[in-house]
């Protein structure tokens, strides 16, 4: 029998047996929807600022203020930084496709274990999760394009580099919308291979497959090396350096951010190591689980340590009224391009926040599953829902508050060391309170994700109790 031919009779089969398959695949398409959705719009903003590029002549307030003349090249900036915030983006929607694989194959364990015992391979059971992800993803890509299409006009209130946001201005060509679609089509397809690589699936059932990866302090020590080199590069960068060395220093910028893989997962078990003598039943089991597996941990948090760097960056935007501030509106330039650069942040931190809290109540969901034997047991000993739930919030709260603050404190430094001729009479108090306010937005997405879970705990018990 065909793949494609036996995933669309299991699907039948689960439809007309109500057997609840139905909730995972629902899940996995809203997450598809939602990453294209913010995919269509980002890339349309970057194709926005690369048409303005192309057109200098039309932005004439925006030359003048900067000073220079309309054939340039300085609108290369916003097309530079629009690309960045695409990069941004990119592992988070990785990283959320494939976490919708995992709770695919956690959430329809016993069918996939079923398919083993009668004499399927590993090698079919990824094929067929391929196939479904295709599917998946498809659905989602088409809501996505067309949610996209219906939100543009929100965006039209806004104010870039002195003019307007025109609603055609964002819509791609049709050959763009095909590129992205691709694009996420192609991560989520990787995606899936990837997650299910990371699982077992056995006649007995679905299980983890990798073993918690050694953390070495060699990482931290090649992170501070190349941080010192970052500032050093931001330093000498300014508005009059040339496009080929802002393009550079922007991209030693994102990769002295990706080093962090290298330092947070070694920082996190050294010092949930030291935190786990603290008392709390719920403090000691989160703080075990993350010594033991702190990748893991740090893979779930990593997306909010890279808004963080953002929300560390917007200490130094105009928003706050001080000298700092007062520099920038004596320079039109300058100011016009710290304004956007906030704007754009903001944008980003939204979509941002919204892609990692999806993220985080996958893994979640996931999890529920893989442990649900576990926590049925647990239940009927006595332990409370309460108890996940605290300890749910220790393990995946805890950590993303830590490596967002130390994004928030890198972004911060970057944001300083540009802006060191303006450090008199400062308002650091406000600044700090702001831009750490935007970071307490995305920590209230991660409580609105861990809270969501847990109907699908109480089912999950509820199914173990009338199963008992």
């Amino acid at each position: 029998m065909k793949t494609s031919t036996l995933v669309l009779d299991l699907h039948k089969a689960a439809l007309r047996t109500r057997t609840g398959t139905g909730l995972v695949t629902l899940i996995a398409i809203v997450s598809v929807t939602v990453s294209s959705t913010i995919a269509f719009l980002v890339a349309g903003g970057t194709w926005m600022f690369y048409q303005r590029s192309q057109r200098p002549e039309d932005f004439p307030a925006l030359h003048e203020a900067m000073g220079v003349p309309a054939d340039s090249g300085t609108m290369n900036i916003w097309v530079v930084l629009a690309f960045f915030a695409c990069a941004f983006l990119v592992p988070t929607i990785f990283s959320l496709t494939a976490q919708a694989a995992i709770l695919g194959a956690s959430g329809r364990e016993k069918r996939l274990a079923t398919l083993r015992l009668i004499g399927l391979s590993s090698g079919d059971i990824t094929r067929m999760t391929m196939l479904e992800t295709a599917v998946q993803a498809i659905i989602g890509i088409v809501l996505g394009g067309l949610i996209s299409v219906l939100l543009t006009p929100v965006f039209s209130n806004l104010t870039f580099q002195f003019v307007p946001v025109n609603t055609t201005e964002i819509i791609l060509p049709w050959w763009g919308y095909l590129t992205v679609a691709l694009v996420v089509f192609g991560l989520a397809i990787g995606a899936s291979i990837a997650g299910m690589q990371r699982v077992r699936v056995e006649p007995l059932g679905v299980s983890r497959k990798e073993m918690p990866p050694a953390v070495k302090y060699r990482g931290v020590i090649i992170f501070v090396i190349f941080t010192i080199f970052t500032l050093v590069m931001v330093y000498q960068a300014d508005l009059e350096s040339s496009f080929a060395f802002l393009s550079l220093t922007a991209v030693v910028v994102f990769f002295n951010i990706m080093l962090i893989n290298w330092l947070v997962p070694f920082l996190l078990q050294v010092l949930y190591r030291l935190l786990s003598i603290a008392p709390g039943t719920s403090h000691f089991v989160a703080s075990q689980r993350i010594v033991a597996d702190a990748k893991t941990t740090w893979r779930r948090s990593a997306s909010m340590a890279f808004f963080g760097v953002i929300a560390g960056y917007l200490v130094v935007s105009p928003i706050v009224k001080d000298s700092m501030s007062e520099l920038m509106a004596a320079d039109p330039g300058i100011h016009a391009i710290f304004s956007d650069i906030t704007a754009g942040s903001l944008l980003t931190l939204c979509f941002g926040f919204v892609l990692s809290s999806m993220a985080i109540f996958l893994g979640l969901s996931s999890q529920i599953f893989e442990q649900a034997h576990l926590t049925r047991s647990l239940h009927l000993m006595g332990v409370r829902r309460s108890f996940y739930f605290r300890t749910q919030l220790f393990e995946t709260l805890g950590p993303i508050i830590i490596v967002s603050l130390i994004g928030f404190v890198f972004g911060a430094l970057l944001g300083m060391v540009m802006l060191t001729g303006a450090m008199t009479d400062v308002n650091y108090i406000a600044r700090f309170l702001l831009a750490g306010a935007f970071l307490v937005v995305g920590w209230l997405f991660t409580i609105i994700a861990i809270s969501a879970v847990e109907p699908l705990r109480k089912r999950t018990l509820t199914i173990g109790r009338d199963n008992a």
